[in-house]
């Protein structure tokens, strides 16, 4: 994202849930204080709001967004798995398959559906131990309206 002088509001990128901190510089390695910054909804759209005497400290350059997306929920073939879900995919997909062939009452069936509820608490666990980039900062800001 690039600042310009004079700007005191950019629109946050679309794929951001939560902010953790904006980065300047070309290694990005100057932190923007967050007492600078906040966040607020524009006619709908979130918002990064700077403050007026911000201005006077950095004019102008590049703006790197650190932060958080949600993971994909909604997979199709073409696509690629969020790293670290594969795991929860799997162990899911093999719960829902397991409690549809389990239709009957015979022992093949007890058993399935037995199987399709240790699957599904399997993948309810594997989803609490999701991967870092998916686990938001406490000190992390919200973006409004997502």
């Amino acid at each position: 994202m690039t600042l310009a002088a004079g700007t005191d509001s950019y629109n946050v990128p679309a794929n951001f849930v939560a902010i953790k901190e904006l980065r300047l510089g070309t290694a990005w390695d100057a932190i923007i204080a967050r007492h600078y910054w906040r966040m607020g909804l524009n006619g709908g759209i979130a918002v990064f709001y700077f403050e007026p005497s911000w201005d006077l400290v950095y004019t102008a350059g590049g703006m790197k967004v650190v932060g958080y997306k949600r993971p994909t929920t909604a997979y199709v073939v073409a696509t690629t798995i969020d790293p670290g879900l594969e795991s929860f995919l799997r162990e899911r997909a093999a719960a829902h398959a397991l409690a549809y062939l389990a239709a009957g009452m015979s022992e093949l069936d007890r058993y399935r559906q037995t199987l399709s509820e240790i699957k599904k608490r399997d993948s309810e666990a594997l989803l609490g131990r999701r991967p870092e980039q998916f686990r938001i900062s406490p000190l992390a800001r919200y973006v409004p309206g997502r």
